[in-house]
């Protein structure tokens, strides 16, 4: 299992790019299709990195998993804090416990994403032979 930071690192700036434009992530926006758009980012980011990671499906679907799960937490604890801030200490707790269930949502199409992009990448990668026969 390699893990690329590099890979990681940009999938990781295209779910929070997704999710803060898909106003999933901007509390008080009204959205009404917030699962569409987290799994969206998720499966976007996760595809990134595994493509960036050219490490092929297995180890492509780590690096998607580490990037829109960290991408979650982060969202997920600016939302906490935002919360707490703007709600109070149990609208905060609330919070908490809803956006931690968030995180492994978003894991899961960041496996499926990363395994896709390292199959494309590794499948870019191999050279085409063709038979002489």
């Amino acid at each position: 299992m390699r893990i690329n930071s590099r890979a990681i690192g940009v999938g990781f700036l295209v779910a929070l790019v997704i999710g803060i434009v898909g106003g999933s992530t901007l509390p008080y926006s009204g959205a009404t299709y917030p699962a569409i758009v987290q799994g969206l980012s998720g499966l976007l980011g996760g595809f990134t990195a595994g493509y960036v990671a050219r490490f092929g499906p297995s180890d492509g679907a780590l690096n998607g998993f580490l990037a829109t799960s960290i991408s979650a937490i982060v969202v997920s604890l600016a939302l906490i804090l935002v919360g707490t801030v703007a709600e109070g200490l149990f609208a905060g707790l609330t919070l908490t416990l809803t956006l931690f269930v968030l995180v492994v949502v978003a894991g899961v199409p960041g496996i499926v994403g990363g395994a896709i992009g390292g199959m494309v990448a590794d499948r870019r990668e191999r050279p085409q032979t063709k038979s002489t026969a």
